[in-house]
């Protein structure tokens, strides 16, 4: 048995984030055990990137995850990440940086809010899951055949919500709220090794 904690913006991203680790395990004879930390399960309000700052910050929670779990999944969307609070820069001048910058300049900025000493000591137990710019833009090559729609990288909820319509699909959500189901049916593929 192997366990992964996951800190992650809300519960919509943990579903996905579950669903992507139980394919990475799938027939193998080792079942993740996955459990939640930010948020808990039953938590309502209390998601969004500024909790996952939160988390890291002052509730420690990456401590304890690591004491209980073999690894520690940390999620985060780049989509605010100019935000006061989360600070860190989409372009360079007046150049947008690459995704590989982008992704790397939000590790860093997570890796801030650890102690070094935890870093040095656990480094290799930490699984960073940033996604550019949301989670939902992991779900479009599921959800839609055309290569230039999949791999778009802004308009993603929007994309996602478009595409399960025209399969009679519920949608993800709406702009004040996300249905978790949803998602489930969304990223279930992601459960199954080969894909």
């Amino acid at each position: 048995m192997i366990s992964f904690a996951v800190i992650a913006e809300g519960l919509t991203d943990q579903i996905v984030i579950e669903n992507i680790l139980f394919g990475l395990f799938q027939g193998s004879e080792t079942e993740p055990v996955v459990n939640y930390i930010q948020p808990l399960p039953g938590a309502g309000a209390h998601a969004g990137w500024s909790q996952v700052f939160k988390s890291l910050q002052e509730r420690r929670d990456h401590i304890g995850a690591l004491q209980t779990n073999d690894y520690l999944v940390i999620h985060i969307d780049t989509d605010v990440q100019e935000e006061p609070g989360f600070d860190v820069p989409r372009r360079r001048g007046d150049q947008e940086l690459s995704i590989e910058q982008r992704v790397s300049g939000v590790i860093e900025r997570l890796q801030k809010e650890m102690d070094p000493e935890f870093l040095t000591a656990y480094s290799r137990r930490l699984l960073f899951a940033i996604a550019v710019d949301s989670i939902e833009c992991w779900l479009l090559p599921l959800l839609v055949n055309d290569g230039k729609k999949a791999a778009k990288t802004t308009g993603c909820f929007a994309a996602a919500n478009d595409a399960l319509r025209k399969e009679n699909r519920d949608g993800l959500g709406t702009e004040k709220s996300k249905y978790p189901r949803a998602y489930e049916a969304a990223s279930m593929d992601f459960s199954k090794r080969r894909v």
